[in-house]
């Protein structure tokens, strides 16, 4: 198995923008493999991908960025208000002074700042966080605004605009994106390198199947999906990835992607699946302060001991009145 590889040995920076601050990669794992995706950046403002600068160079916008962010296959982790600096001063003056903020009377009152964590994929094989915050302080944006009318309607969307520059932030951050490029160099497409599993790995892909097989059995019962032939359960990939210009928002005008949060079998028990054989119901774990915790297993168990068949904890309940009724 190679473990050492020329990352750009295809793709050399005379014609592409690499996206990866290493020339080579060593000690790659067996259960890993690299593939380069290739994203084209239209330098045509009206594409929106995007912008011209006061020195004559262009900067990516929200668009454009978020084209990197789906080929290095970056999760947004947590996307949430924060509070900002000139709120801090005042409660650090609270806390010397012991007396309380007057928040309805303050010139900041609607100022708001706004903290992105994206995950990213890390040449390792792991994955590596990546935080930014961006702040809408009134006063800043007043004065940088040309006139009350716009600086009214950036007001409107300040939540929104502040979310999107702090995502911008960290994904340039995490990606060693140039704050400007020339308009020759944006007219090369990047080259983003992602590390994904292996699938053609002989364990990883045994393991695979095997954890295929044993999710499709506990939902369905026995399956024959250990027998069957290894190339029908073989994963599309592809080593490269073209993504085209578009039609899209201006930056300022469009919240980013709301966070993502990707499902595992190991997020989501197979047990959880068990149906109750009165109603149809899901069943669904419990706590008792008696005895304790109700998990998906034990309570399927108990009502089959019972009554032999999965009753979810309505339904058990009734059945047992009713036959402590009939008992008495």
């Amino acid at each position: 198995m190679q473990t050492s590889i020329e990352v750009f040995k295809q793709y050399p920076r005379d014609k592409f923008i690499p996206l990866v601050p290493v020339q080579t990669i060593t000690q790659i794992s067996p259960l890993h493999k690299v593939s380069i995706n290739v994203v084209q950046v239209s330098t045509d403002e009206r594409d929106k991908d995007a912008y011209k600068e006061k020195n004559g160079e262009l900067a990516l916008t929200k668009k454009g960025l978020t084209k990197l962010m789906t080929a290095a296959n970056i999760e947004i982790v947590k996307s949430n208000s924060v509070m900002p600096s000139s709120c801090q001063r005042c409660l650090e003056m609270a806390r010397a002074t012991g007396k309380p903020c007057a928040c309805g009377d303050c010139s900041c009152k609607n100022d708001i700042a706004w903290q992105v964590t994206i995950a990213v994929p890390d040449i390792s094989g792991g994955m590596r966080r990546v935080t930014a915050t961006r702040e809408f302080l009134c006063a800043d944006e007043r004065k940088k605004s040309a006139s009350e009318k716009q600086y009214d309607q950036a007001f409107g969307f300040r939540s929104a605009y502040a979310e999107a520059k702090a995502l911008n932030r960290a994904l340039r951050t995490a990606l060693s994106i140039k704050s400007t490029y020339r308009t020759d160099e944006l007219s090369k497409p990047f080259a983003v390198p992602v590390i994904s599993p292996n699938y053609e790995d002989p364990e990883l892909k045994s393991a695979m199947i095997k954890r295929f097989a044993a999710g499709e059995n506990l939902i369905f019962g026995q399956s024959t999906m250990l027998e069957a032939p290894a190339q029908h359960l073989a994963l599309a990939s592809g080593d490269e990835i073209v993504i085209p210009p578009d039609e899209d928002e201006p930056d300022t005008q469009d919240a980013v992607a709301a966070e993502v949060e990707p499902t595992t079998f190991d997020e989501v028990p197979v047990s959880a699946m068990i149906e109750c054989h009165n109603c149809g119901g899901i069943l669904e774990e419990f706590s008792d302060p008696k005895s304790g915790i109700w998990t998906v297993e034990r309570l399927a168990a108990y009502a089959r001991d019972r009554f032999a068949v999965p009753l979810c904890r309505k339904c058990l309940t009734a059945r047992l009145a009713e036959q402590k009724k009939g008992a008495a």
